[in-house]
């Protein structure tokens, strides 16, 4: 299946002291996103039109593969399931690695709130304001959203914050990791993610 993915343009800003990621602007011919996190308030907004099904999962698939292969990992270019294959078997993408290893994940967007995503789809944007506790809450219902999966040992979750990408802030990912790293490794996971717009934002969560 072949997907055309946009060229964008990505902007981070970093804390001086540390050079923690702290802010986030994407711009590309589709749209566009802002996320900026200030005084334990994130900020996001996000621009253009909804990216859906095959498109939406081809680009969390290679961020992620991205992000695996900066770690030595040698997984190859993914291929992403088709409609009836993801309802029967639950897995939006696969790859495999140069050694014969199957890599399957299934997508969820970290925002599963509808009124964003509405605000998008009818205006053309979406804007939010929540504290890094409502932002690590609302990360925890993503993932009790797909907490049924079948065969979830076998399964990468990943979290898409390409789109909306507030909770991919290095600060939202650690209050997520202290707050409930431990109860999303409970859940039996191969691994849980979060897959920012680049991979220097693509954090392993459990």
């Amino acid at each position: 299946m072949s997907v055309s993915i946009a060229e964008s343009v990505i902007l981070v800003l970093e804390r001086a002291a540390d050079t923690t990621t702290t802010g986030v602007s994407e711009a590309a011919e589709t749209g566009g996103l802002s996320a900026r996190i200030e005084d334990g308030v994130v900020t996001e907004s996000t621009s253009g039109r909804p990216s859906h099904g095959e498109t939406e999962n081809m680009v969390v698939a290679m961020r992620l593969i991205e992000r695996l292969n900066m770690e030595g990992a040698t997984w190859r270019s993914p291929v992403v399931c088709g409609s009836s294959s993801r309802a029967e078997t639950g897995i939006d993408w696969e790859t495999t690695s140069i050694d014969g290893r199957i890599l399957s994940c299934q997508n969820v967007r970290v925002r599963v709130d509808p009124d964003y995503w509405r605000s998008l789809s009818d205006l053309g944007v979406a804007t939010d304001s929540r504290t890094v506790a409502e932002a690590v809450a609302g990360m925890r219902d993503a993932i009790e959203h797909k907490s049924r999966a079948l065969d979830r040992g076998k399964l990468v979750l990943a979290l898409d914050a390409t789109r909306a990408s507030a909770c991919a802030l290095p600060d939202v990912t650690a209050a997520f990791v202290k707050t409930h790293g431990q109860w999303a490794s409970s859940l039996g996971f191969e691994a849980v993610y979060i897959v920012g717009p680049n991979a220097k934002l693509t954090t392993r969560l459990a």
